[in-house]
């Protein structure tokens, strides 16, 4: 369970307010230091007791866990420690703090056998200088400044709390047990006066700990028993509110909030556009809407299908980004707080499916967000549903009598910043027979003709369908070169791009040769389609290849899926170049290089979920480090031909491979055949060790 109300309790305060909150059935958490502080609240089904100090990591970690919405601080006003991690914490979490204040007895103090002191050791060390018993009722945290000197600590009689933990301090401060009082407070006067008597004081040393903390009732006594009363004064003055201010303002949140009305807001697709295609039950939430909201085309449909009364009745919003439709939300929620209307209804038009590259899928992320910030009885009653619809890219396969279920399905619509996507669709197109494709305009038409071209794949065969589901309707038959001379303007296209020769293999192994070598060292073959193998790379991996030398891990490994990035990391500035070159002969667009001498060149990189080490320049602890200090659950591969650089793998390996079943060291010796006039031999390369983490 959630609490969204903490308190930080530890006086009377504290219990007064949870009290409260109990009776009126409003669900709190109490957070109190020791057994002490649990044993003096009351225990309700409304009321959990967390026991345990905090510090403010602790704190900021419990406020996010339970969606805190208030934090009332209603520990003692001389916790000034505790105070200020409770505030910093709550400024940190986002959480409304609130302070209680406790009252003074600002008119018990009016005696001139008080005497006043701003602090402990101030008070202890005019102790020194006087006669006669002392009953201490500051506490057992500073005992030990008052028995420092012998000559005090003899005459002290000190009342603590009856709990472990003060016992021991009183233990540890060197006092006699016989002058220990382990009592609960607060007192009475005539209990004052009594024990008073019974330890025959002549001074009472006290912190000014307010009407609630008995201080009035010890003032009292003392000045009825002739004995002296040295104060220690309050800290610095606070800014906070009473108690009973705090409770009445949760009391009236809380009824605000129960007055709310559900708010449904509905996500829904309408489809390829004619609203002859959208299904019946959106229509009905159309028909119901408080709300709606969308871009131009959504909402023209959505007038062309109202009647002008049921258009009178809503409020029309041209939106479509999050950052702009929440505000809406939000004053819709605010409205509904004090309205005694039924359901509010918005909706959201999304064109197409909202399953299927729609903008209904962060817009629907971002809203929980925004309702899950909520008090529980606000967040419970705001409904965010997804209404499906038929998508361009379905109606389209159904108009040209195509399946796309053994078919890739992209978007290029709204994917112009991402410079790498170009490169990973052509690779999409290469490994699959067909592929759907959603295009924004007729730029997008010509830039698919030109990319196919760019990446050898002239070959394909494109259909196109462009104002689908309307009476303008068209579908083309185009080849690659079409596309590229086409003339299409504004608009909306779906392409299915159909590849006659797709790339059969799953693995990509490519040979030395293909690769330009000059005099930069590179990972062979053999080798490298092994590491590749034990790298494990899954679609959508992040590579880091450290000491990329020529690329050839990079290039392979992003070769195995189009969705990797691989991130060829090199400090020699010939390496870059030649990467560059190899790059740009096998076209791989999702690899990137980074001139940088690891590993200091990882930090502003994404966070890897693989590394292959092909060159440490004898940093491997560090960069083994860092890596795991990226990420914990990283999948390493690392290669090593010296025996100076295979010990520092070994000492590695058994570092962080102690607790890892997956870690190993292997060594590998490979011989090609050479030809000797009519025989055949076998010549050694130089053994390489392959360690996996």
């Amino acid at each position: 369970m959630r609490y969204e109300i903490i308190i930080f309790s530890g006086t009377t305060e504290g219990r007064l307010i949870s009290d409260a909150l109990e009776e009126e059935g409003i669900s709190h958490l109490v957070c109190v230091a020791t057994q002490v502080g649990e044993n003096v609240m009351t225990h309700g089904c409304h009321t959990k007791i967390q026991v345990g100090r905090l510090d403010q990591d602790a704190m900021v970690e419990l406020f996010r866990k339970n969606h805190a919405k208030i934090v009332i601080d209603a520990t003692h006003p001389y916790a000034v420690e505790a105070t200020n991690n409770i505030q910093a914490a709550s400024k940190e979490a986002g959480v409304s703090y609130k302070r209680v204040l406790r009252a003074s007895d600002e008119e018990a103090l009016c005696d001139d056998r008080i005497c006043y002191f701003d602090s402990a050791k101030d008070c202890a060390r005019e102790l020194e200088s006087t006669t006669g018993n002392i009953l201490l009722t500051t506490g057992s945290k500073e005992l030990h400044i008052f028995c420092e000197k012998e000559s005090v600590r003899k005459r002290i009689y000190a009342r603590v709390l009856p709990a472990e933990e003060s016992l021991n301090l009183c233990k540890e401060a060197g006092l006699d047990q016989r002058r220990i009082i382990a009592m609960f407070g607060p007192f009475s006067k005539e209990m004052n006066v009594a024990i008073m008597h019974q330890c025959n004081a002549s001074i009472l040393v006290t912190k000014e700990s307010g009407s609630t903390g008995g201080f009035a009732e010890k003032i009292s006594a003392a000045l009825e028993c002739d004995c002296k009363v040295y104060v220690i004064g309050r800290p610095a003055e606070e800014e906070g509110q009473s108690v009973s201010d705090i409770i009445s303002e949760i009391q009236a949140e809380t009824k605000a909030n129960a007055n709310l009305k559900a708010i449904e807001i509905l996500l829904i697709g309408i489809g390829p556009g004619n609203s002859s295609w959208m299904n019946q039950e959106s229509l009905h939430q159309l028909y119901d809407a408080d709300v709606i909201i969308g871009a131009n085309r959504m909402l023209e449909m959505a007038r062309d299908i109202l009647p002008a009364d049921v258009q009178k009745k809503i409020e029309w919003y041209t939106f479509y980004l999050a950052k702009d439709i929440i505000p809406v939300a939000e004053a819709i929620v605010g409205e509904a707080s004090v309205a005694t209307s039924s359901t509010k209804r918005i909706v959201i038009l999304f064109s197409g499916d909202t399953g299927v590259y729609s903008g209904a899928t962060e817009l629907y992320k971002k809203l929980a967000e925004w309702r899950d910030k909520k008090s529980g009885s606000i967040r419970n009653k705001i409904l965010i549903k997804l209404y499906p619809g038929v998508s361009s890219i379905s109606y389209f396969a159904s108009v040209i009598g195509e399946s796309y279920t053994d078919a890739a399905i992209e978007s290029w619509h709204g994917k112009g910043h991402d410079e790498a996507y170009p490169g990973m669709l052509a690779e999409t197109v290469r490994r699959n027979a067909k592929t759907f494709l959603l295009l924004s305009d007729g730029t997008d038409v010509r830039r698919l003709g030109n990319l196919l071209n760019g990446f050898g794949l002239e070959h394909c065969q494109i259909v196109l369908g462009t104002d689908l589901s309307y009476q303008t309707e068209q579908i083309y038959q185009m080849t690659v070169e079409e596309c590229c001379q086409s003339t299409f303007g504004k608009g909306l296209f779906v392409a299915l791009v159909c590849n006659s020769k797709p790339r059969a293999n799953q693995i990509c192994a490519l040979s030395d040769e293909m690769f330009c070598r000059e005099k930069i060292p590179m990972t062979k073959a053999d080798v490298r389609h092994l590491c590749i193998s034990k790298l494990g790379l899954c679609e959508g991996a992040v590579l880091f290849d450290i000491g990329a030398g020529s690329g050839s891990v990079s290039i392979e490994a992003a070769k195995q899926y189009e969705s990797i990035r691989v991130y060829a990391i090199e400090r020699k500035s010939e390496a870059i170049d030649l990467i560059q070159k190899n790059l740009s002969l096998l076209k791989c667009p999702n690899v990137t290089t980074i001139h940088a001498l690891a590993p200091e060149g990882l930090e502003e990189l994404p966070i890897p979920t693989h590394a292959f080490i092909g060159g440490s320049a004898g940093n491997l602890k560090e960069i083994v480090h860092k890596l795991y200090e990226l990420n914990p659950n990283i999948r390493i591969v690392m290669t090593a031909v010296t025996i100076e650089t295979v010990s520092e793998m070994t000492e590695v390996l058994k570092y962080y491979g102690a607790s890892d079943s997956n870690a190993e060291l292997i060594q590998v010796s490979i011989s090609k055949n050479r030809q000797a006039g009519d025989y055949t031999l076998m010549m050694a390369q130089n053994p390489v060790y392959i360690g996996s983490l």
